[in-house]
C-alpha cells in the first residue's frame, strides 16, 4: 500500500523561551507590551499580555509552543491573555484574544490533551475547541465564525447562548440578532479568508526550518500507533483540510503573488449543465462541483493568460483531475476537455465582448466515459470593505445584465441575445430582491420569469426562488464599488435553469 507521507513539527523548545514565535510575515505589525510599542519582525518572541496589532496589507503568522498557528489579517489587533504550556507538570492554558480583525487558528497540543483549556474570546462571543481549525472575523457590529475543521463550541457574550459548530458551518454573532447557523461554500469563505490564509506546504517548510522549526517526515501509520499510547507526544500533525469543499482555503501566500495583475482578489463560478451542480473556482483556477448526484474536479489550464486577454478565445485546454456519479458509486477516466469564452453583453442585437469590465465567462465541455459540459464565470471582486462601506452608507443600486446556461426539459440555450437578469440589491437592509427572464420555448418566443429574493454581506450574496420560483443561486460582487455582480443558478419555474450570470450596475436611488 502506497504510504501518504504528513509534515511533522518538531520544535525546537531553546528557541521557545516565549510563549510564542513569528514565523511568516508580509507588512508592518507592532506589539504593544508594558505600555511601549515595538516593531515587529520575523523571528521575534511573543511574551504572555502582548497585544499584537497589524496595519493594512499586513498579514502575520505566529506559532507558539504547544505548535499553536495563529494566522492573522490586516487591520487586526490580538492579546495573548493567558498562556501556559507544562508538559513535565501538565499544567496547560490558552486564553487568546480576538480583539478586532481577522483570525485563523490551528489549535496544536493543548487543544489535543486540554481542550477544555483552550479558548478564543472577543467581546461578543467565546469560543471553545475540540481539535479543530477556526476562521474567525470580529468587527465592532459582531463576529462571524467559522468552523473549517473538527467542531467547535461558541458561547455568545451578548446573549448566553451556547452554539455548536460542525466542519462546514459559520454563524454570526450580533447584538439583537438571532444566532443562525448556516452551511458555507467555498465563495462565502474565501473572501473573509483572503489575508489569514495558511503557507502551502511547501511555502511552510522553508519558513519554518528559516524559524529554527525542524520539519520531518514520518511514517501515518507509527504516529497513529504512537499517539493512541502517548498524548504527550512531541510531534503533531499539521491538518489539511483536503476534504473541504475550499482546499486551497487553508494555504497563503504571504508574498504577494507576483503573477497577478490586479491588486484585487479573484472569485469564480462553475455550473453542469441541466441543473445537475453549482460549484466554484478557486485560486489555480481549479473548478469543483460537489453535489448530491455527481462531484466533478477540472482546471482551466493557462487561464490567467487568457482572463488578461478579456476577449475571444476557442480551444482553451482543460485539465481533468476527477469526475464521479456519486449515486452510481462509478467514476470516469478523464480523456480530453475545452474552455471557450463568450460574448458578455448584447449591442443593437448583436453579441459583443467587452474589453474592460471584471468578469469573464463562457462554456466548457470534458470527455470521460460520456461527454460532460458546463458554464463558467470568473472575476475580479470588489474588495470586501469597499462593499462594507456600501452596506454602511445603507447605498442601493440596480444590477442589469444576461445569464448563460441552458434549460433542463427543452435542452435549449440562452445566452445574451436571449436572457435578461435584474438585481434591486440594498446594501444597508443586506437584502437583495431579482429575476431571470428566460426563454420559455427552444424559439425564445416565450420569455419565462423567474423571481427571487436573497441576503448579502461583504463577501457576497445568495438567493432563492420566490413567487412559484424555486431553487438558488450564488453570487460575488465585481469590480470598484461593487460596480458588477456574478454568480451561479440553478432555478425552477415550469422548467428548470442551470448556469450563471452577469450583471452591472445601472443606477443607485
Amino acid at each position: 500500500m502506497k504510504k501518504i507521507v504528513l509534515l511533522l513539527l518538531t520544535f525546537n523548545l531553546l528557541l521557545f523561551a516565549n510563549v510564542a514565535k513569528i514565523v511568516a510575515m508580509n507588512g508592518e505589525a507592532t506589539v504593544l507590551r508594558d505600555n511601549n510599542t515595538i516593531t515587529l519582525a520575523v523571528g521575534n518572541e511573543l511574551l504572555k499580555d502582548d497585544v499584537i496589532q497589524t496595519k493594512e496589507n499586513t498579514k502575520i503568522q505566529i506559532i507558539f509552543k504547544d505548535e499553536t498557528i495563529v494566522t492573522i489579517g490586516k487591520n487586526s489587533e490580538f492579546k495573548i491573555n493567558d498562556y501556559i504550556f507544562d508538559e513535565a507538570n501538565q499544567q496547560y492554558s490558552a486564553n487568546l484574544g480576538l480583539v478586532q480583525g481577522t483570525f485563523r487558528t490551528i489549535t496544536g497540543k493543548i487543544g489535543k490533551v486540554a481542550p477544555e483549556k483552550f479558548k478564543l474570546n472577543s467581546k461578543s462571543s467565546s469560543i471553545g475547541i475540540r481539535g479543530t481549525q477556526i476562521l474567525s472575523n470580529v468587527q465592532i457590529q459582531g463576529d462571524t465564525i467559522f468552523c473549517t475543521e473538527g467542531e467547535i463550541e461558541i458561547v455568545s457574550q451578548l446573549t448566553g447562548e451556547t452554539i455548536t459548530l460542525q466542519a462546514g458551518q459559520f454563524v454570526q454573532i450580533r447584538e439583537g440578532e438571532p444566532a443562525v447557523v448556516q452551511e458555507f461554500d467555498a465563495q462565502t469563505i474565501n473572501t473573509t479568508d483572503t489575508n489569514t490564509k495558511f503557507l502551502n506546504d511547501e511555502e511552510k517548510e522553508e519558513a519554518l526550518e528559516n524559524f529554527g522549526v525542524t520539519i520531518n517526515q514520518v511514517d501515518p501509520i507509527a504516529v497513529e500507533t504512537q499517539e493512541e499510547t502517548n498524548n504527550q507526544d512531541n510531534q503533531t500533525q499539521i491538518n489539511q483540510t483536503t476534504s473541504n469543499i475550499n482546499d486551497t482555503s487553508t494555504y497563503d501566500d504571504i508574498a504577494e503573488k507576483t503573477n497577478s495583475n490586479t491588486t484585487q482578489p479573484t472569485k469564480g463560478f462553475v455550473a453542469l449543465e441541466y441543473g445537475r451542480g453549482l460549484g466554484t473556482i478557486n485560486d489555480n483556477y481549479i473548478f469543483k462541483i460537489n453535489e448530491d448526484d455527481y462531484k466533478l474536479e477540472l482546471k482551466l489550464n493557462d487561464f490567467k493568460s487568457n482572463f488578461d486577454t478579456d476577449g475571444n478565445y476557442d480551444d482553451s485546454q482543460l485539465i481533468g483531475t476527477s469526475f464521479n456519479n456519486v449515486i452510481n458509486g462509478s467514476s470516469a477516466t478523464f480523456s480530453e476537455g475545452y474552455y471557450y469564452s463568450k460574448e458578455d453583453h448584447k449591442e443593437n442585437g448583436y453579441q459583443v465582448f467587452d474589453t474592460n469590465d471584471d468578469i469573464q465567462w463562457g462554456t466548457w465541455n470534458a470527455t470521460f466515459s460520456n461527454e460532460v459540459n458546463g458554464y463558467w464565470l470568473y472575476g475580479n471582486t470588489t474588495a470586501v470593505n469597499e462593499v462594507q462601506n456600501l452596506i454602511n452608507s445603507n447605498i442601493t443600486a440596480n444590477y442589469s445584465g444576461y445569464a448563460l446556461g441552458k434549460s433542463d426539459t427543452g435542452g435549449w440555450g440562452f445566452d445574451a441575445t436571449n436572457s435578461e437578469v435584474n438585481f434591486t440589491i440594498d446594501f444597508g437592509a443586506q437584502s437583495l430582491t431579482g429575476n431571470f427572464k428566460l426563454p420559455g420555448d427552444s424559439g425564445g418566443i416565450t420569455v419565462n420569469t423567474l423571481n427571487v429574493s436573497g441576503t448579502l454581506n461583504s463577501s457576497g450574496f445568495t438567493f432563492n426562488g420566490t413567487n412559484g420560483t424555486t431553487g438558488s443561486g450564488n453570487g460575488s460582487f465585481y469590480g470598484s464599488n461593487a460596480s458588477s455582480v456574478g454568480g451561479d443558478f440553478n432555478l425552477k419555474n415550469n422548467y428548470t435553469y442551470s448556469g450563471v450570470f452577469k450583471a452591472k450596475k445601472t443606477s443607485t436611488p
